[in-house]
Formats: C-alpha cells, structure tokens, sequence
C-alpha cells in the first residue's frame, strides 16, 4: 500500500480508513445530510480504535463546524441577489446579514435542501 503522509505521521493508511467508512460516506453523500449517519460513524471509529472520549467529542463537534460552508454559500448569494437587484448594501448591513445566517444556518443541519428556504427567510428580514 502506498505510504501517504498520515500513514507515515499517524501509521493509519487512509486508504484503509475510507474503506471502513465507505458506507458511511455513500449514505451520506447519496442523502445530503452528514446527520443521518453520525451514530454509525462513531461505533465504527470506537471499533477502529479511538477511544470512546475522543470520538464522542470530535465527530459532533467537526460536524458542527461544518455548517460554515453552508453560512458561506448562503452569503455570498445574498451579496449576488443583492447585486444582481441593484441593491447597495453597506459594510454594517453585510455584517448584520453574515450575523443573521450564522445563526440560521445552524437550523438547516438535519435537512436536506433547505438552505434555500433559509435564505429566502433571511433576505425576507
């Protein structure tokens, strides 16, 4: 097996890794939510090896940070509805609609597709 740099710094072949996760990663590309199979991604990394403590932690956690891109792409499409309107928004303005869907975004985590919903309500606001 090739030796990619986490199999040298972390001795785990990553190859290996994804092929433990495979079903985990086609669930949860093929539903769109990442939610759906947290619990089963737990069980197998506590099976792989990681302590119970750790895994618990950074897989909740890593998973809610992972709204970020969500608050992004939902930003920068209201910037473009803004502009493609012809609507000036100053720099209080953008910072109050980062602000807003920041905190939205963190309503969309369980479904799917509806990260368009949310920046309609936001842009209703």
């Amino acid at each position: 097996s090739p030796k990619t740099t986490t199999t040298k710094i972390f001795g785990i072949n990553i190859f290996q890794f994804f092929k433990i996760l495979k079903d985990e990663l086609i669930l949860a590309y093929s539903t769109a939510s990442s939610e759906t199979v947290l619990p089963k991604i737990m069980e197998k990394m506590e099976k792989f090896g990681c302590p119970k403590a750790i895994t618990s932690f950074v897989i909740p956690t890593g998973y809610s940070f992972n709204l970020d891109g969500s608050t992004l792409y939902q930003a920068i499409a209201a910037l473009f509805l803004a502009q493609m309107y012809g609507i000036d928004l100053s720099i209080s303005q953008q910072i109050t609609l980062l602000l807003v869907l920041m905190v939205t975004s963190k309503g969309i985590a369980g479904v799917p597709g509806v990260s368009f919903v949310v920046l309609l309500a936001t842009l209703g606001t």
